[in-house]
């Protein structure tokens, strides 16, 4: 099913199949027929459908991002079948960040943030001074 995560964000990956999860851009949604639940009328036109590969990690802004464009309209790949007629398990690993997740900062404020500095990678893995 076409969908939009309420989420702040996503990351998925899927481990196997042929592709992993399909997603469009606004332009080639339904926005009507998404709310309706007519699956089938959702995407305008199949040809703007992209798709990762398996083992990609797509990261996916979802409907609850505090700024910028609304989530990225997505699915699951069709279902397939071994020949005697079960489904073809599919392993995926999805780790959503609720929108109470994320810091609230000015732009002033982000843009005075900075990383910390680390001296070596031993100083990076224990953490600055240890």
């Amino acid at each position: 099913r076409w969908h939009q995560d309420h989420y702040a964000g996503r990351a998925i990956v899927s481990y196997t199949g042929e592709v992993g999860t399909e997603y469009t851009g606004d332009d080639n949604v339904n926005f009507t027929a998404q709310m309706g639940g007519d699956n089938s009328a959702i995407i305008k036109c199949g040809d703007g459908i992209e798709r990762v590969d398996v083992g990609d990690i797509l990261f996916i802004k979802g409907v609850k991002f505090p700024q910028g464009a609304a989530g990225l309209v997505h699915k699951s790949p069709e279902k397939r079948y071994h020949p005697d007629g079960r489904v073809v398990n599919r392993l995926i690993l999805k780790v959503d960040v609720p929108a109470a997740a994320l810091p609230l900062a000015s732009a002033a404020e982000a843009d005075s943030m900075q990383a910390p500095q680390y001296a070596d990678s031993a100083e990076y893995f224990q953490g600055p001074g240890q």
